[in-house]
């Protein structure tokens, strides 16, 4: 009678056709298809990974080759690591390469643009700085017309900007500035690592719909500025790193 039982309700649960599993639907259309409860607002609908802390995980032995793919949901990042979970910085998904544990990344969204076209300011001037080529632009968001990136995904953004600075008289007395819809946000500043470089790193948000950033450069004394012929000496960049 107990066996009846139990197999009565696995059929209530559980339905099988040909080799797919359905959790509430009699017709799976994959090897697992799930079908939520919608109607229901107390059912909370959603599958659940195995939840397990960082120190838990370290001690487990059983993973190899075929286990690769496997997905844990790691729950605290206290403890000791070893090189299986060496790469477990965070709360959060992790999935299993075969080898190590390794974190379920967001795709990339950024661009970096580059120029080597000199720029000639007077005294006081704050110019932007016009890009010619894209080295990448995940969505096109960055319009090398204008000189402007504007993003289409509400969050906030690392922003760098690198411009050479190598003719002028002072070099120090030049600096790159970051501007959001048309108003200064973030001031660089030069160093001198072989040849002077103005340098600028910032996190901005941006509203995903009309909020734009463009790239500027100031002299305090008259000058023609050599942007550099290299991405390392000039370039303007930013990522994604966080929604709201």
């Amino acid at each position: 009678m107990k066996k009846i039982l139990t197999l009565i309700l696995l059929a209530i649960g559980f339905s099988a056709s040909a080799q797919n599993l359905g959790i509430r639907t009699a017709t799976p259309n994959a090897t697992l298809d799930v079908v939520g409860d919608p109607a229901t607002a107390a059912t909370p609908d959603g599958i659940l990974m195995p939840r397990i802390t960082l120190a838990e995980l370290t001690a487990k032995t059983g993973y190899g080759a075929d286990q690769t793919g496997a997905v844990v949901y790691v729950t605290d990042i206290t403890g000791t690591k070893n090189s299986t979970t060496d790469a477990i910085f965070k709360i959060g998904y992790y999935r299993f390469t075969g080898t190590k544990w390794a974190p379920m990344l967001p795709k990339f969204v950024g661009f970096e643009a580059n120029t080597s076209t000199n720029v000639t300011l007077a005294a006081e001037e704050i110019q932007q700085i016009m890009y010619t080529t894209k080295a990448y632009d995940t969505n096109n968001w960055f319009d090398l017309a204008t000189g402007r990136f504007t993003p289409k995904v509400a969050g906030y953004y690392d922003v760098t900007i690198a411009a050479g600075v190598y003719n002028g008289n002072n070099p120090r007395m030049k600096n790159v500035q970051l501007y959001k819809n048309g108003l200064p946000v973030a001031i660089g500043y030069t160093v001198y690592v072989i040849a002077y470089n103005a340098r600028l790193n910032a996190v901005v948000y941006m509203n995903g719909t009309t909020d734009y950033l463009d790239a500027r450069i100031y002299s305090k004394e008259p000058a023609t500025i050599s942007n550099g012929d290299t991405p390392e000496h000039n370039h303007f960049q930013a990522h994604l790193i966080g929604k709201q």
